[in-house]
């Protein structure tokens, strides 16, 4: 089994990590956006479970942004 700490250099290693976090927070972030913006689509009967999915989305995102956040933060 290749270990990646001895291929890869911790520099390269916390800007792919950095790089990731980063891509990840926007993506989810964009996915509850989309979610509240298209919410008026849905029929009536279906509306509450994708408020109740976006809001479960959105404390995702609070939540990794919390974590991930302050990790993008510690490596700057």
């Amino acid at each position: 089994m290749i270990n990646l700490e001895t291929v890869m250099d911790e520099n390269l290693r916390m800007w792919m990590e950095n790089v990731f976090n980063i891509a990840y927070l926007i993506v989810i972030c964009r996915l509850v956006i989309i979610m509240t913006w298209r919410c008026s689509y849905i029929a009536p009967k279906d509306r509450t479970a994708v408020e109740l999915i976006t809001w479960a989305f959105a404390l995702l995102a609070l939540g990794d942004t919390g974590h991930v956040g302050i990790r993008v933060t510690a490596y700057a």
